[in-house]
C-alpha cells in the first residue's frame, strides 16, 4: 500500500523536518504546550503525531516527574527522535510507530491525563477513528489539546488547500466526529508570525499576541477537549 504524504517535502527527511520545526512559530507552540503541562500537572502525557520528538524532548526535560509517550506514523522520524532522547539522557519519554487511528494499539488504555496534537488531524484518514482511539488511552476527564491550521486565515487556508500532502482542517466536522468521546471546553486562535520567519523583529513579537486573536489573522485554531 502506498504511504499517504504527511509532511510532503520532508517525509523522507527527518533532519530537515526537525530543522524546520525550530523557528519562532514552533518555539511559541512549545511554550504553549509547556504551559498546558504545567497547569494540568499530569502523570502521563501522550502526543499524537509527535514528529521527530523535539517537542516531547523539551517537555520531558522541563517536567522530569511526568511520563511522556509519543506516537508517530513515520518510522524514520521515530528513530531520529529516539536518538534525540538518548543524547539528552532522558528516561521519562518514549516514542512509538503508529498512526493516529492506531494510538490505542501502542499506548495502554486509560493512561493519559493530557493528550497533545499539533498539525495532525488534517492529515489523518478518519478523524472519528482518531478521536475514538485517543479516548481509549485517556483517563475519564482527561484533556486533549488540539492545534490545527486555521482555514479562516486566507494565507493558511490557501496553502493548506493547494500544497502537496496538505488539506484544510474543518472545525465543525471534527467536533461532530469526536462528539461521542470528547466535549469541547475551550476554543481560541493563536500564531500570527509564519513558520518561515525564524527570528521576528521585536515590534512584531510585541503585536503578535494581540492580533492573533482577530478572526482571519490567527494562523491556528486551538481546541481544548475533555474526555466524556
Amino acid at each position: 500500500m502506498a504511504r499517504t504524504p504527511r509532511n510532503a517535502r520532508h517525509d523522507e527527511d527527518p533532519e530537515g523536518y526537525d530543522q524546520l520545526r525550530r523557528g519562532w512559530l514552533n518555539r511559541r507552540r512549545a511554550e504553549f504546550f509547556a504551559e498546558r503541562v504545567r497547569l494540568a500537572r499530569p502523570e502521563v502525557v501522550v502526543e499524537v503525531g509527535c514528529g521527530t520528538g523535539r517537542l516531547l524532548t523539551q517537555l520531558a526535560e522541563a517536567s522530569p516527574g511526568t511520563r511522556f509517550l509519543g506516537v508517530e506514523p513515520l518510522a524514520d522520524y521515530v528513530e531520529f527522535g529516539r536518538r534525540l532522547i538518548a543524547d539528552a539522557g532522558l528516561t521519562n519519554v518514549e516514542l512509538h510507530v503508529a498512526t493516529g487511528e492506531e494510538v490505542a494499539a501502542v499506548v495502554p488504555p486509560a493512561i493519559a491525563d493530557l493528550v497533545l496534537s499539533s498539525d495532525v488531524l488534517h492529515h489523518v484518514t478518519s478523524q472519528a477513528d482518531v478521536a475514538g482511539s485517543v479516548r481509549r488511552i485517556a483517563k475519564p476527564g482527561a484533556r486533549w489539546v488540539v492545534v490545527e491550521p486555521s482555514a479562516a486565515n486566507v494565507y493558511v487556508g490557501a496553502f493548506q488547500a493547494l500544497a502537496n500532502g496538505e488539506r484544510n482542517f474543518r472545525i465543525r466536522p471534527f467536533l461532530r466526529a469526536a462528539e461521542s468521546s470528547w466535549a469541547l471546553t475551550a476554543r481560541s486562535r493563536m500564531f500570527l508570525i509564519p513558520a518561515a520567519i525564524e527570528t521576528p523583529p521585536a515590534w512584531l513579537v510585541g503585536m503578535e499576541r494581540r492580533l492573533e486573536r482577530v478572526p482571519g489573522l490567527g494562523g491556528a485554531v486551538v481546541l481544548e477537549l475533555t474526555a466524556r
